[in-house]
This record gives structure tokens, sequence and C-alpha cells, in this order.
């Protein structure tokens, strides 16, 4: 394995029109996501709750979800409640941060429009009630403000071009010593290199490797070897560059094989029918024209 972390010492990215010219080349690695800044209260279970506290609770969310089909203002709905309002911040879904909303209240919040007041969202610590105070478009930062983060990411790519040439360079080597020395074992070789080797368990398409994850690419190249293609060209993964070489292949058990192909094909079946459900019920809806009146209903003044 050829990480790029292992090579960042040997390059580097100080002059600052290379930096400026990396930064034109690659604008959208640096454009911020959308983002958004979110105000909630917690209506929350007692300590230690009995049944009846508990249920005293769900009684009280039944009516703040009344309340919250009316609310103008979240924080004076917080009030009535005496609860106390906290703001998450803006952050970005792709990069949530430390966010201590709970991810299904989340996921409900990122439904809401800006100012439109949510809730109560049931979770095992008591009911939520949100509003996403504001919303930033997505923007290109002024390299000043992001030189910094620019420069490191000019040092990585570097890094993992230097990676990818040592390990071709190792490839192109290796393929001549196989040859060159068949009564030899491919340990033998890599030893004499002073190289380090790792070995995997084996391993199922689609199934995680110790220290690699999961791979696509590595995968792939695997499952390509064999007895008389042994040695697989660089391949890169998040990790770094590797090269493979082939250990052994178990064969298939049929008997197995065709029990998970049964199971399989009536998973995919009834994951097929659920699509054309969805689809269908989703073009009724749009055929049915159907209107959102709730919106409307917050802004009656009673």
């Amino acid at each position: 394995m050829f990480s790029a972390d292992d090579f960042k010492k040997e390059v580097s990215a100080d002059d600052p029109n290379e930096i400026a010219k990396y930064f034109e080349e690659h604008k959208e690695d640096f454009r911020a996501p959308p983002q958004i800044n979110v105000s909630y209260f917690l209506l929350a279970y007692p300590p230690q709750p009995t049944d009846e506290t508990k249920a005293q609770t769900v009684k009280t969310s039944q009516t703040l979800a009344d309340d919250v089909v009316l609310a103008k203002n979240f924080e004076d709905l917080a009030k009535k409640y005496n609860l106390s309002v906290a703001q998450t911040g803006f952050f970005s879904v792709q990069e949530p941060g430390k966010i201590t909303l709970p991810f299904e209240v989340l996921q409900k919040v990122l439904e809401l429009s800006e100012n439109e007041i949510g809730g109560p969202f049931e979770t095992p610590q008591g009911f939520y009630a949100a509003q996403i105070k504001e919303k930033k478009d997505c923007y290109l930062p002024a390299l000043a403000d992001i030189q910094d983060k620019v420069k490191e990411s000019a040092i990585l790519l570097k890094a993992k071009e230097a990676a990818h040439t040592k390990a071709q360079d190792l490839h192109e080597n290796l393929e001549k010593l196989v040859k060159e020395n068949p009564q030899k074992d491919f340990q033998q070789i890599v030893q004499g290199l002073d190289l380090k080797t790792n070995q995997t368990p084996a391993f199922k398409r689609g199934e995680y490797i110790p220290q690699i994850g999961i791979s696509k690419e590595f995968q792939e190249a695997s499952f390509a070897l064999s007895k008389e293609k042994p040695l697989s060209a660089p391949i890169e993964i998040p990790k770094g560059n590797c090269l493979l070489y082939f250990g052994s292949l178990t064969p298939i058990d049929e008997a197995q094989f065709q029990k998970e192909k049964d199971e399989f094909i009536k998973t995919l079946t009834e994951n097929r029918k659920n699509e054309a459900f969805m689809d269908f019920f989703s073009d009724l809806r749009l055929k049915a024209n159907l209107l959102d009146h709730i919106s409307n209903l917050k802004k009656i003044k009673l």
C-alpha cells in the first residue's frame, strides 16, 4: 500500500501562483454547499418517567401539534410551554458537524420551508418542534478565505500522484522479477525488496474487507486475478495505491447459490413492486393536483 500521506513531506505547494492556478482549475471542489440554521425546542419526557407522566407528556404534545399549525412566532410558541429555544447555527447536510438534533428529527426538518414551523417530532427523548430560521445558497468562497484549504488540497493531489508513480514503478519491477524467478513464490520476491505485504481474508463481492473497507475498484481487480494473471496493475483506493497478487479462489457452493438466488429474486421482485406502487402513487398525486392549505392556514389572522 502506498498512501498519499506518506508522500506529503516530499511535495510542496508554496508558490502563490501555483495555488491560484490550482484553485481556478478546481473551483467546484471548494464551493460551499447550501446551509441552514435551525431553531428548535424539546418537550422532554420527565427523568425516569412513569406510565402516567409519559402519558401526560404525550397529551401535551397533542396540544402542541394544534398550536404548531397556528403559530406565527416560534419563540412565543416555546414560551407558551415554558421551554427554551436553541439554534444549530449554520450547517450543511453534507457536513452536519456537531448538530445535536436526532437524525430522524433532522430528516423531518429538511422537508420544511424557510420560516415554516414543524413538529412535534417524536423521539425517545420526547417531542421536538423546529423552524428553519435562515437559509444560505451555495457559494464560492474567495481564495483568500480558504487559501490554507486550497494549499492542502494541492499538496494532497501531488502526493497522490507521487504514490501512484511509485506503485507503477514497483508493478513494472515485480512483473519482471516474477518472470525471471519462477522458482520463487511471491512472498520471497517481495521480501527481497524489503516490502511489507498484507493478506485479506476470503471475501465475497460487496463484502467489507478489513483495512480496505468496501471498495468496488479493489474487489473488481481482485476477482479479475487468476493463476495465469496473478499480479494487478496499481489500484487506487481511498487509503492509497496498492498492488494485488492472487492468493486463492474458493469455488461457488452450488446448493447455497441456488438457495440465495431464489431469496434474492423474491426480494428483488418485492422491491420492484414497491417502486412501481410509489411511482403510481406519485403520478396519482400530480394528476389530482393536490394543494397545500396548511401554509395558508398559518397566515390567517385570528
